[in-house]
């Protein structure tokens, strides 16, 4: 029996084609159509689902979403856009609107068809489900039991029906008649509504046979060898012999498991819309994620967000130790590269419902240590979903729990949905840190260029004063060279100034351009020391070279003056902050592929606190007087970085510092 009849609408014969073929090999019933009208006439045959492309020949597949929805016959059929078109938020954002139930872009594999068209058809089937429910449950709860069992005045089970057994998972009537309901709570830790320990004096037929009229309760059923909670409204009736005393408990349970789950999915569903929307604080949204889950879906969770080459994660368990364990962990990123600690999902994008045993935690976990932690958190099922936006994933949402088969396939599309609506809230989240981090840069701009031309400009207008008073009084034309060459200096400063704004704003924007040519690494070295070799003489430095004959004749693929640039940063540095008498070495080795070029100075060094900050984009240390923008090292590491290498930065505060940078050799 097929499982379905589904309308495939596409003009292109080919796709159309590959579509069908997908969903007849997953057993489907495939009606096909190519044009729009086409499609709202065969629409009338009520089609189980209509996968509708986009761009048609007559109407396209917005407008026909619109005419079947605004059909009283038809607007109840799920409709699944599928198309090129749709890659487009926009595109996606129209479609909904005009009433379809999902969308897929082309190509599509058919697991990813199959699934969501299961998924919309799960979907469909539940929202029926539910409207019949909310028409009849009245009459179903009072008239119509699921489940039926009989206890005589000692308790014991005379009768069960098969939906009994089945609710209760017994494997046969016998197994269950043989006990009383004692056997329930041997097989059964039982829960009330609010998850505490249910008494079991409290059950309904227990209160029947101790004489009460009629007793009514919602059971929450777990097995004690593991798997799903259980849901059920247990009603309990006497019955009389004629004389007025009770001989039988007749017990109608009703099963409400999935009424239960859908409840708390939605209540759980709100809740993270509100908690993910409360704040654009990336961190709070981090919290809030993992803080929704526990004791929720599991009793500890965690999430994992990629950032460049490390993960940043965080951490909540329902256990207040662990807890604080969790969160003085999570200080500390991950390198990216670390697969063996990170969630598979991370990497290949999809979603995991496991048993965690101790073979497979062998295999995911380096280490018994380590492997001894997770056991200690309660880890035994767990499920893990992707924060996928824009084609890409971003992180994992994993929650676990102790109890065995603790977890279905439902409880996993629960939090897939959660996980989608944390990647866009870390994503919104992600977007305003930018954001205001631009605004900062901007306003540490506007700081920069407001105290660092106000001087040369100072200086410029009194030399221009003096110059212009010198010359009508006749002044000598000493006096006039030097109140020239202080507007000269200025002017330069000015202009460097300039130069380093502009490559920030290439190098924010990534559009540094490159001119990449194999340069001799002995003659570069040379060259760098000469242009400096002035300003070290001024200040009584020593500048020199360390190289190996042998790494002197290799070549590197640099820009030649972005490369230079880099080393009169590095050197300039190092001569503003040695003293009389100090001394800069240039040195240049080989490490595999790459050259590494070291300026060593023995001048004050770095102060340990300072040192993460030395690459930060306008930063100087507080309190300094010396002169410059805070933009040089981070200009530094912006080209390094450009030309594919890396930067670092040893220091001996006292003593010196060391600045390292790499370049690929040429090919």
């Amino acid at each position: 029996m097929a499982e379905g009849r589904i309308l495939n609408v596409n003009d292109d014969g080919a796709n159309r084609e590959s579509v069908s073929r997908m969903l007849s090999d997953a057993g489907f019933e495939v009606l096909e159509a190519a044009t729009g009208q086409q499609a709202l006439d065969q629409a009338n045959d009520q089609p189980d689902l209509i996968i509708l492309d986009v761009k048609l020949p007559d109407l396209d597949g917005f407008e026909v979403a619109r005419r079947i929805r605004a059909n009283p016959a038809t607007r109840l059929l799920p409709v699944l856009h599928v198309s090129t078109k749709l890659a487009g938020v926009d595109s996606r954002a129209l479609g909904l609107e005009s009433g379809a139930d999902g969308y897929l872009s082309q190509p599509v594999e058919a697991a990813e068809l199959i699934a969501a068209v299961r998924a919309i058809l799960r979907t469909r089937r539940a929202d029926r489900e539910l409207r019949l429910s909310h028409e009849q449950n009245s009459v179903i709860l009072q008239n119509i039991a699921d489940a039926v069992t009989a206890q005589n005045s000692d308790g014991k089970v005379v009768y069960a029906n098969d939906a009994a057994l089945a609710i209760l998972g017994y494997a046969g009537p016998q197994q269950f008649l043989e006990g009383n309901d004692s056997a329930l709570t041997a097989a059964y830790e039982m829960l009330d509504e609010e998850g505490r320990p249910f008494d079991p004096n409290q059950l309904p037929a227990r209160l029947i046979l101790g004489g009460a009229p009629e007793a009514r309760a919602l059971v929450r059923w777990r097995r004690r060898d593991g798997g799903q909670d259980r849901w059920t409204i247990v009603q309990s009736r006497p019955v009389r012999d004629e004389y007025g005393r009770v001989t039988l408990a007749i017990n109608i349970l009703h099963d409400v498991t999935e009424r239960r789950r859908n409840e708390q999915r939605m209540a759980l569903l709100s809740e993270a819309s509100a908690v993910l929307t409360a704040s654009l604080e990336y961190d709070a949204t981090m919290e809030g994620v993992v803080r929704l889950l526990v004791p929720r879906l599991g009793n500890w969770s965690v999430l994992h967000l990629i950032e460049g080459d490390e993960v940043r994660w965080t951490a909540a368990h329902t256990d207040g130790a662990l807890d604080a364990r969790l969160r003085e962990m999570a200080a500390a990123t991950v390198p990216l590269a670390n697969q063996k600690v990170l969630p598979p999902t991370l990497f290949n994008g999809q979603s995991e419902l496991t048993e965690l045993d101790d073979a497979k935690l062998a295999d995911r976990i380096e280490g018994e240590p380590q492997r001894a932690f997770v056991r200690s958190l309660g880890t035994r099922s767990l499920m893990c979903a992707p924060l996928n936006v824009r084609g890409q994933t971003i992180g994992a949402l994993t929650v676990a729990s102790p109890e065995a088969h603790r977890y279905a396939a439902d409880d996993l599309k629960l939090l897939e949905d959660l996980a989608h609506r944390a990647a866009l809230a870390v994503d919104n989240a992600r977007a305003y840190r930018r954001a205001e981090e631009a605004s900062q840069m901007r306003r540490d701009l506007i700081a920069v260029v407001a105290h660092d031309l106000k001087n040369p400009l100072n200086a410029i207008t009194m030399a221009a004063a003096l110059l212009s008073k010198g010359a009508a009084a006749g002044t000598d034309g000493d006096r006039a060279r030097r109140q020239s060459a202080i507007i000269a200096r200025a002017s330069d400063r000015m202009n460097r100034l300039i130069h380093d704004l502009l490559d920030v704003t290439g190098i924010e924007a990534g559009r540094m351009e490159l001119d990449t040519t194999p340069q001799p690494v002995g003659a570069l070295v040379n060259e760098a020391i000469d242009s400096m070799a002035t300003l070290a003489a001024e200040k009584q430095v020593i500048l020199e070279r360390a190289l190996d004959p042998s790494d002197e004749a290799q070549r590197i693929a640099a820009d030649h003056d972005r490369l230079l640039q880099v080393f009169s940063n590095l050197i300039g540095n190092a001569i503003k902050f040695s003293l009389p008498g100090g001394r800069i070495t240039l040195s240049a080795t080989r490490r595999g592929q790459s050259m590494e070029f070291a300026v060593k100075d023995t001048g004050t060094g770095i102060a340990p606190e300072h040192l993460p900050h030395v690459f930060d984009r306008f930063w100087r240390i507080r309190g300094s007087r010396r002169d410059g923008t805070g933009l040089g090292l981070w200009i530094v590491k912006g080209l390094v970085e450009a030309h594919g290498g890396v930067v670092s930065v040893d220091t001996d505060p006292g003593a010196g510092s060391t600045f390292r940078f790499t370049v690929p050799l040429a090919l």
